[in-house]
């Protein structure tokens, strides 16, 4: 039995539309991208165009931009990891004797009783 054509011929094409609908642009879109950009792989024959599959799916991976950003977290996700961050970084500051929390000038208590102690 004699072998398809598509069994000896392993590469596969996609259409304009095809690609406007993979890309979900217009085809429009396809079109003056083929006309710009000289390195969108596309063949083209008696007036028709078609595009590798293979070579335009590794067209796009090397267009992707930048490397991979983690993802966002929830807003109690995040506020009960800087409450996290918050704590383990007051440990080592109460473990050597210092107050945790409070500014350098003290708080209002503090300030009281520097204010009596200097009106005397």
């Amino acid at each position: 039995m004699k072998p398809t054509a598509s069994e000896t011929w392993p590469l596969t094409y996609l259409t304009a539309p095809e690609v406007a609908q993979i890309l979900r642009v217009s085809v429009k879109s396809v079109y003056r991208w083929l006309r710009d950009d000289p390195s969108l792989p596309a063949l083209r024959l008696a007036g028709t165009v078609r595009f590798p599959r293979e070579r335009f799916e590794r067209w796009l991976r090397d267009r992707e931009q930048g490397p991979a950003r983690p993802r966002r977290l929830p807003k109690q996700e995040r506020e009960l990891a800087n409450l996290a961050a918050v704590k383990t970084s007051a440990a080592p500051a109460a473990a050597m004797g210092q107050s945790v929390g409070h500014n350098r000038r003290g708080s209002g208590a503090e300030k009281a009783r520097g204010s009596e102690s200097h009106a005397s």
